[in-house]
């Protein structure tokens, strides 16, 4: 052989070599990341959809907003008393009850005065925990904003109930046709805490 046919031999073997080497480079990220991804793809997992029953004043909310029209009665602080007057202090509760929701929650609730007579105002809100109250809000404001949240991941249960207590007056000079039994309305926005 010569050398010339040596030389083309050397050739033809090393771009073969190159081409061989060019294809395991090229090949060799794909099969990697490929495989990867399979062994991570391997691990068992399930998905689920978590529990909502959430109940406002014992009725079981069905979407994230809900309007309670006039459903809430007004009690008058006056224990003889079972009707308001003119000038009379009165409140009602609120109570949200997630027991058995397995995640966080946010509300915002809306409290609608337009079905009592005019003048009458709220006098303060107090959130009644665990035989605690702090005082919510007062003055004009009708809206109560808060959040329950898990302990530990466990489903909320009934001790993390929160429990509204509003206080209202009606106006002195209001002009009333009778004595009557007066409902509040609100509205609830309420959806996960994320």
């Amino acid at each position: 052989m010569k050398l010339k046919d040596h030389y083309k031999v050397f050739r033809k073997k090393r771009k073969s070599y190159i081409l061989i080497l060019f294809f395991i480079v090229l090949l060799f990220p794909r099969y990697y990341s490929v495989s990867r991804y399979a062994r991570v793809s391997d691990i068992d997992s399930s998905t689920g959809i978590a529990n909502w029953v959430i109940s406002i004043n014992g009725q079981n909310l069905t979407a994230s907003t809900t309007n309670i029209a006039n459903q809430i009665k007004i009690i008058p602080d006056n224990t003889g008393e079972t009707e308001l007057g003119p000038g009379d202090t009165g409140y009602f509760d609120i109570e949200i009850n997630p027991a058995g929701t397995e995640v966080s929650v946010e509300y915002t609730i809306n409290i609608n005065l337009s079905h009592l007579p005019t003048g009458t105002t709220i006098t303060g809100c107090d959130l009644i925990t665990n035989s605690n109250t702090q005082n919510f809000f007062t003055g004009n404001t009708h809206v109560i904003e808060d959040s329950i949240n898990l302990n530990n991941n466990q489903p909320l249960s009934n001790s993390d109930i929160h429990k509204y207590r509003v206080h209202c007056k009606i106006d002195d000079n209001a002009v009333l046709t009778a004595e009557d039994d007066y409902y509040v309305s609100i509205a609830i926005d309420i959806q996960q805490k994320i």
